[in-house]
């Protein structure tokens, strides 16, 4: 087998040189040991027409008519004084390789030969002064000639199937690619109607009344209600969801190819959401400005701010929030923390385990480390000497997501949502940005 794979390897006109080669060894060898019948020429004679015989052989594949005719010569030549069997091997390969590498003129080429050699083998049969002898030189003459022509022809009938089935299979390969592209493309479409139509409408609604209440919550006088933290909050979020959502549709609508390495970049991004926080959320960048990030990491960045700093807003209403991102030495630090006293709110059971369990799977995922709980009574308090409520992740930054893109380049950073048609009006004056129908 590994002589057979070394055989392949070589290129065609090194492997016709060695039949050449070997044709040539062994006709001399049958020269040298006698082995001819009868012959009237001299040694040097017979293995000059040999020689030559087995030049011609050497373009049997790269011109196959020209090296059987100019083989051939010396061929016939041989033959004229009497067959020898080296030449009749060289014409054997020849006539082999002229009918499988011919071309559109190997099948004629064929037919002629075969019915060149049955009339000749009848005519020296009938002429030859020995009945026996005639037999014997027609048949040696049909084996000597049809015999390769008919391996030739099953041989190139047995390639041009593999051919046919190859390029079937090709055929039936891309039009599987095609029907599975259909597949994922309606799938897609599906994904980004049932989106559209189940969540979309709640997300408006959330985001239109919460706009309502904190207008309604604030009264022309006195401090700010208790309530208005968090609707403040539920409102931020929804209108970012919003976003969010409507980009992932745009992205589930895009063409296959269009859509395989298209990233979320009409979401809310890393720099965006920092600026976007509530009011009392205050944020100390480490330098300022940030370095740029990927868009993997800045998504799921933004994925563990929003609901820490949710979570303060919630448990601490009304206590200010610090935010601190550090970028230094190949390491993100965040920390987000909130005062929070004897009386405050007790987080939520299940819900407040699920946040937490959210957040540092997606800091684990990231290869990050956090730290979550209370800081105080041991003796680390905050900058006002008060007990707070601590959120501290640090996540690497590889070198590739430290430069290049934001990640998350979005159309609301410059005051647009980029959907169609108008959109319904909040009190106050803002707008809530709504997703288009899908049609």
């Amino acid at each position: 087998m590994w002589l057979l794979d070394r055989w392949h390897a070589l290129s065609t006109g090194t492997q016709d040189l060695i039949i050449a080669l070997t044709c040539g060894a062994t006709g001399t060898l049958l020269l040298a040991l006698d082995i001819v019948g009868n012959h009237n020429l001299p040694f040097w004679v017979r293995l000059l027409l040999l020689l030559l015989a087995c030049a011609a052989q050497t373009q049997r594949r790269r011109f196959p008519m020209v090296a059987l005719a100019l083989g051939a010569v010396p061929i016939v030549i041989d033959a004229a004084f009497g067959f020898t069997i080296g030449p009749l091997i060289v014409l054997t390969d020849l006539v082999y390789a002229a009918v499988l590498y011919g071309g559109r003129g190997s099948q004629l080429l064929a037919r002629w030969l075969i019915g060149a050699t049955l009339v000749a083998a009848v005519l020296l049969a009938l002429q030859a002064d020995d009945l026996r002898v005639g037999v014997l030189i027609a048949l040696t003459l049909i084996v000597v000639i049809v015999t390769p022509v008919q391996w030739a022809l099953t041989l190139g009938a047995h390639r041009d199937r593999a051919d046919l089935e190859r390029r079937r299979a090709d055929d039936l390969h891309r039009m599987a690619e095609l029907d599975r592209a259909a597949a994922v493309a309606a799938q897609r479409n599906e994904v980004a109607r049932e989106l559209h139509d189940v969540i979309s409408g709640h997300l408006s609604a959330i985001a239109l009344r919460s706009s309502a209440a904190l207008e309604l919550s604030r009264p022309g006088s006195g401090g700010e209600p208790p309530t208005a933290p968090a609707l403040e909050v539920v409102r931020t979020q929804s209108l970012q969801a919003l976003t969010a959502m409507r980009s992932m549709i745009d992205m589930l609508q895009q063409p296959q190819h269009d859509s395989d390495t298209q990233r979320w970049e009409s979401a809310p991004g890393w720099p965006q959401v920092l600026d976007r926080l509530p009011d009392r959320a205050v944020v100390h960048r480490h330098p300022d400005p940030l370095p740029q990030l990927g868009a993997e990491l800045g998504r799921q960045l933004v994925r563990i701010v929003l609901p820490a700093v949710g979570n303060a807003a919630e448990h601490a209403p009304g206590q200010p929030i610090r935010v601190d991102v550090t970028h230094a030495g190949g390491t993100l630090q965040l920390s987000v923390q909130n005062p929070i006293g004897d009386n405050a709110p007790k987080p939520a059971g299940d819900r407040h385990r699920w946040g937490v369990a959210n957040i540092a799977a997606r800091v684990a995922a990231l290869g990050g480390t956090v730290s979550i709980g209370p800081a105080g009574d041991g003796g680390k308090r905050g900058d006002s000497g008060a007990r707070v409520w601590r959120v501290a992740v640090a996540v690497p930054v590889p070198a590739a997501e430290s430069v290049g893109g934001q990640g998350f380049a979005t159309d609301a950073a410059d005051g647009t949502d980029g959907t169609d048609g108008a959109e319904p009006a909040a009190p106050g004056g803002e707008t809530v940005p709504t997703l288009s129908p899908l049609r």
